[in-house]
């Protein structure tokens, strides 16, 4: 039978995680995912999720603006081909350019008003994101509700810019290859290196989501790094499988008519979320594996942590299910 040891109790940081702890993590994770309802909750959010999406690529579009023509966002949007299915890339463009076509650059006052409208649009889907990582963590919501928006507010923000900070790689690598003359083998490396800076500004957002968006102390850096990194890779694969999947085997179209693309996007919607909140509870049960304190700041006793996860122990496979 294990020892404690042997569970990675006195483990400090995932990466210590021997391989019977590893054992109790995805046990307790994969039984969370039927109690937890995590599919039902991925798909509240993807609905929300659908409706914030118009005025997320509003904010994205406005900020945008300032830097580049409205219309590179529909341009980097076409790039997003190669792994999302055809039917969620039109209609990212179709809103995007309706949006690009009433968007002119800079911010004048009624811009920064507009901008400022979109992005509080847009909290209300992550409001909703929120509340699935709390589940996973199992944390009531204990803010209150302005601190809670604000919170909301501030990942939004945070997201729209590192969507921003991504075009502008995608933007710049073109002109960076024409200007030193590279051909060939180099640009398809070039290429390829854009896509990974966007798959590293999606796992940076994903991290920055496990940490601050649930109701307790933030948890070290080290404690939410492997659920971005494995939401980030399952994200992508997803992505790439679903996009295959439709282009070669499925008839939504044919079954939904014109409705065909809405139920697609609100599929991979589905999808995507469904994998956020899967990373969110590899997250919580790592840290529910070991005593020692996950939080930030200086070590702290258990049950003064003021984290759930950080104050329980979870149970090994073969115990009592507690936490």
């Amino acid at each position: 039978m294990a020892t404690e040891s042997d569970r990675g109790r006195d483990s400090r940081r995932p990466t210590q995680m021997p391989r019977e702890g590893w054992k109790d993590i995805l046990a307790r994770t994969g039984r969370r995912i039927g109690e937890d309802h995590v599919s039902v909750m991925a798909g509240g959010i993807a609905f929300f999720g659908l409706v914030a999406l118009v005025p997320a690529l509003a904010a994205v579009i406005s900020i945008a603006g300032i830097l580049y023509e409205p219309g590179v966002v529909t341009e980097q949007i076409a790039q997003a081909g190669a792994f999302l299915p055809q039917d969620v890339v039109d209609i990212l463009q179709s809103q995007a350019a309706g949006i690009a076509s009433r968007t002119g650059g800079g911010l004048g006052l009624a811009a920064l008003a507009g901008l400022l409208l979109s992005l509080y649009s847009a909290s209300r889907g992550v409001n909703n994101l929120i509340e699935g990582i709390n589940l996973a963590y199992n944390e009531n919501e204990t803010r209150g509700l302005v601190l809670r928006n604000l919170v909301a507010l501030a990942l939004t923000l945070l997201l729209a810019t590192l969507a921003i900070l991504a075009m502008g790689a995608l933007v710049l690598t073109p002109a960076l290859l024409s200007v030193f003359g590279f051909t060939g083998n180099v640009e398809l490396l070039v290429t390829l290196g854009s896509y990974v800076l966007l798959a590293l500004a999606f796992m940076v957002s994903l991290g920055v989501i496990y940490r601050y968006a649930p109701a307790r102390r933030p948890a070290k850096w080290s404690w939410v790094s492997l659920g971005a990194v494995c939401a980030t890779a399952a994200w992508l694969a997803a992505s790439a499988l679903f996009s295959v999947y439709v282009t070669n085997f499925g008839s939504y179209n044919e079954t939904y008519g014109a409705l065909g693309g809405v139920i697609i996007l609100l599929l991979w919607l589905w999808i995507s979320c469904f994998v956020v909140l899967l990373g969110a509870q590899l997250n919580a049960e790592t840290e529910h594996q070991t005593a020692r304190d996950t939080t930030r700041g200086p070590d702290r006793p258990m049950g003064e942590r003021g984290a759930y996860m950080a104050d329980t122990l979870g149970a090994g496979r073969g115990e009592d299910k507690t936490g």
